[in-house]
C-alpha cells in the first residue's frame, strides 16, 4: 500500500470511503432514534472519537473519515447535537486536518463541538474518557492503513464507554502473517476489545490484504446491511466470511484433515 505521511491509500480506499459513509449514516440514525426514546437518560448528543484522523482528506484529494462524519452530520434528518475529537499524531497531518474541516460547511456553526488533538491516541483517549459514562453513545473509528491498532485501548474504550460501538478498518492478511510471532487470530483479538456482537465486512475477491471493517457493539440493535456486504458475525454468512479471514489457508487445511497421530 503506497503512504504518504504515514496515511495509506491504494485501490479499495474510494470503496472503503463509501462503505464508511454508509455505515456511518446507519449507525447514526439507529443511534438517534435510540437517543430520542431514551432522552431522560442518555446523553442528548453523538459521540465521534477518530483515533486516527489523518488530515480529513485522502492522500488523492477525496474526502477522508472526518468530512465523511461530518457530511452525515449535515444529513437533516440527523437533527441532533453531536461531538467530534478527531486525534492525529504528526504534525503536517494535523495541520491539514485543521485546515479541511475548518473548510467544512457545517463547522463554524458546531465548531464549539469539534476538537482537534495533535497526538497518539494511546495518550489522548484517557484524557478524552476519563470515566465510566454508561449514558453517552456514538462511535470510535481506527484505521491503521495496515498497521494493527492498540487494542488495548479498544478495551479502555470498551470499558468506560460501554454503549458505544468501536470501528475497525483492517488487513486480516497482516494479522494472520503475525500469527508466528504473536500466536494470536482475529477473533483472539476482537475478544481482547469486550464487545458482545460484531458486525464484519465481506473483503472484495481479488483483495489478498482482505481489507475489512469490523464494527462492535454490546447491543445486538444492528444488523446486517447486505448492500455493502456488512454481515453479523453470529450469522451464517459472517460465519463463512470470518472462517477465511481468521485462519490462513494452512490453518483451514489442518482443521479439515483427519489426525494420523
Amino acid at each position: 500500500m503506497p503512504m504518504q505521511n504515514g496515511i495509506g491509500y491504494g485501490e479499495y480506499t474510494g470503496v472503503k470511503i463509501q462503505h464508511l459513509s454508509k455505515i456511518l449514516a446507519m449507525h447514526m440514525a439507529i443511534t438517534k432514534e435510540v437517543i430520542k426514546k431514551h432522552a431522560s437518560y442518555y446523553e442528548p448528543q453523538y459521540r465521534y472519537l477518530d483515533l486516527t484522523a489523518g488530515q480529513g482528506k485522502t492522500p488523492d484529494g477525496n474526502p477522508g473519515s472526518p468530512l465523511v462524519f461530518l457530511d452525515q452530520a449535515s444529513i437533516p434528518k440527523f437533527d441532533i447535537p453531536f461531538k467530534a475529537d478527531f486525534i492525529e499524531h504528526v504534525q503536517i497531518n494535523h495541520d491539514e486536518l485543521v485546515n479541511n474541516v475548518s473548510s467544512h460547511p457545517i463547522f463554524y456553526e458546531n465548531k464549539q463541538s469539534i476538537k482537534f488533538h495533535l497526538d497518539d491516541y494511546e495518550t489522548a483517549i484517557p484524557n478524552l474518557l476519563r470515566f465510566k459514562r454508561e449514558d453517552e453513545l456514538g462511535l470510535a473509528f481506527v484505521d491503521h492503513s495496515g498497521d494493527m491498532p492498540n487494542f488495548e485501548i479498544l478495551n479502555y474504550i470498551e470499558k468506560v464507554r460501554p454503549r458505544m460501538e468501536i470501528l475497525l478498518y483492517l488487513p486480516a492478511t497482516n494479522v494472520k502473517r503475525q500469527y508466528e510471532k504473536t500466536s494470536k487470530l482475529l477473533s483472539d483479538y476482537l475478544s481482547d476489545i469486550g464487545k458482545k456482537f460484531w458486525l464484519i465486512r465481506e473483503p472484495f475477491k481479488g483483495d489478498s490484504h482482505q481489507w475489512t471493517f469490523l464494527l462492535g457493539s454490546n447491543w445486538a440493535k444492528f444488523q446486517r446491511y447486505k448492500s455493502i456486504r456488512l454481515y453479523r458475525l453470529d450469522s451464517d454468512e459472517g460465519q463463512k466470511i470470518f472462517r477465511q479471514m481468521n485462519f490462513s489457508k494452512e490453518q483451514i487445511f489442518e482443521q479439515e484433515q483427519p489426525r494420523l497421530f
